[in-house]
Order: C-alpha cells, then structure tokens, then sequence
C-alpha cells in the first residue's frame, strides 16, 4: 500500500475514484449529476402531465375535450328540444282539431261519411253494390232511416240479399235504441241483416267491439285509429255470412250451416280476444310514455348539473383573471 505504483496501491485508487463517481453521480447538490438530470426530466414530465389534465389551462387537451363535450351536449339539448317543441306543437294541433271536431254539428255526418266509405272499399272487394240511402225515404213512408245498404253481388251464395248499416256519433243510444232503429231500419231498406256502427267516443259503456243480436250487428269505430277496422271489417264479414245462412239460396246441408254457425262464433270470440290484445299494447303505450317522462325529468337534472359546472368554471376563470 506504501508503494504509489504497486498492483494494490493501483486498485484501491480506482476503486476509490469509481466511488467519488458513483457517489458524484447520485448526489442531489451537483446539478450536472444523472439523479439531478432524472429528477428535472421527472419534473418536467410531471409538469407536462399536470397541464395536459388541468382544466385551467385552456389549451391543454382535457380543456379541449371538455369544450367539446359540453358543444356536444348543448346541440344535443338543442335539437333535442326543438324536436319536443315540434311534437308538441303538432299534438296540441291535433288535439285542438280533433276537440273542435267533437264540438262542431257536422262531426256526426263526418262519421257516418268515414264508415261508409270503409263498408263501400270492403262492398267492392267482395263485388257487392253499395248505395247510400240516408237522404232518401225507403218502403215505409216517408222515413230515412237506414244510412246506407249493401247488395250482394249475383255470384255471391245469397244473390240480391241486402244489408242495412246504421252509423251515429250520438252519446243518446243506447243498445236498446239502436236495436229499435236497426229493426226499422231493416223493414224500411227491405234489408235481412243490419249493422249498427258506434263511434269509439259515443258508444254505450261496456259494449263489445263487436256483438251479434240475431238478425243484427253492434259494431265500435274509432275513425282516427285503423286499429280498430278489423272490427267495422268483421261486421261486413260477419253480415254477410248471416244473410247467406238466413238466405240458405243453395242446397246447403245442415253440417255446411253448423260450420257457419261455428264460424260466426269464433269470429266474435276472436274479436273479443283482439280486443284484450288491443288494450294490452295501450298499457305497453303508456308504460312507454312514462320512461319518455322519466327521461325528460333525467336530462333536466342533467341540464341543472351541467348548469352548476358552467357556474362554476365561470367563477374559476374571474379569479384567474383578477390574479
């Protein structure tokens, strides 16, 4: 060790220079040591990512996102309030029409204007002639009863047979009347079966969409919902099957006419059961309505927070303009 140039002498020197390097190298008072550099590029890095996610800094990405988002939200709620807007200008627009059609003195005449149009496009589907019979007096004198009338067609199984339909919106009848003027109705139009149609609106509480009484038909319409034609449709089905039974114009067997009894059966049971159906789709309807309405309250409450952070950033940049 006493020898400078000596093989140990020589290695205890450079250990003990690695070792100043090493300790120089880790050492926080040298700026220029690698721990100092690491810990300035940490720094720096920490920085960046501090900026990066800051929402005070404007121009850093998390700012532009925000901005971006909240862009987004705010054409969101605006079309999507001019669409609520739009609907419910068109439904109060409806509304008020279908109410002052209620109101007015010719919705009834409208009504029977709608059912006979349909019972005309279903006359003609089966080759049948319609004729419209309201402002004409018929076998009795001078009466009108019995709006209009359909004759079926000569290749049908009861040639020449007639049906008589009786349409009113008119909260005053009730089944009983309405059998009383159907039966007018049939001796005045020379007819074997008559309809009566009830609006949707005015027909007596707890009638059937659809109900046979012997030699006559009750039958509900709603002119504003085509759901419901199937019904005013299975009237003029189910009224001719009944002429053609009562005409029995060919040589039909007694098991030909229990079928079309069956038949007649099941349709009304079958109407009764679409009915159910019907009722069925309101309920799923308005259990839609009401998630719509839960909805709506939802972005309100969106609408009230988005409102709180617009505040509160507002707020944030007057004290960074005031520092």
């Amino acid at each position: 060790m006493d020898n400078e140039d000596g093989a140990l002498a020589r290695l205890v020197g450079r250990v003990e220079r690695a070792h100043a390097t090493i300790l120089d190298e880790f050492s926080s008072d040298n700026d220029q040591s690698a721990l100092a550099r690491m810990f300035r590029v940490l720094e720096r890095t920490n920085n960046n990512i501090a900026t990066s996610l800051s929402l005070d800094e404007e121009r850093s990405p998390l700012s532009r996102l925000r901005r971006e988002l909240l862009n987004v939200f705010g054409e969101m709620e605006k079309r999507n309030q001019e669409f609520q807007d739009h609907m419910r200008s068109t439904v109060d627009s409806l509304r008020a029409r279908r109410e002052q059609a209620a109101k007015s003195t010719s919705h009834g005449f409208d009504f029977e204007d709608s059912v006979a149009c349909l019972v005309q496009g279903e006359a003609q589907r089966f080759g049948d002639m319609f004729e419209s019979t309201k402002d004409t007096a018929g076998a009795i004198s001078r009466c009108k009863v019995g709006d209009f009338a359909v004759t079926l067609s000569p290749e049908a199984a009861a040639p020449g047979s007639r049906i008589v339909f009786e349409a009113k919106a008119d909260k005053s009848y009730s089944i009983k009347t309405a059998l009383d003027e159907l039966k007018i109705a049939r001796e005045n139009r020379r007819a074997e079966v008559g309809v009566f149609v009830f609006s949707n609106a005015t027909a007596p509480a707890g009638l059937e969409p659809l109900i046979r009484f012997g030699q006559d038909i009750l039958a509900i319409w709603d002119a504003d919902d085509p759901m419901t034609d199937v019904y005013l449709k299975a009237a003029v089905s189910l009224s001719r099957l009944i002429v053609v039974q009562q005409a029995n114009a060919v040589a039909e067997t007694s098991a030909c006419v229990e079928e079309m009894e069956a038949a007649v059966s099941a349709l009304i049971r079958d109407i009764a059961t679409l009915e159910e159906i019907t009722k069925t789709a309101q309920t799923v309807k308005n259990s839609g309505e009401k998630i719509i309405d839960k909805s709506d309250s939802l972005r309100r409450k969106v609408d009230r927070q988005l409102e709180i952070l617009r505040n509160h950033v507002a707020s944030m940049r007057k004290q960074e303009a005031n520092l």
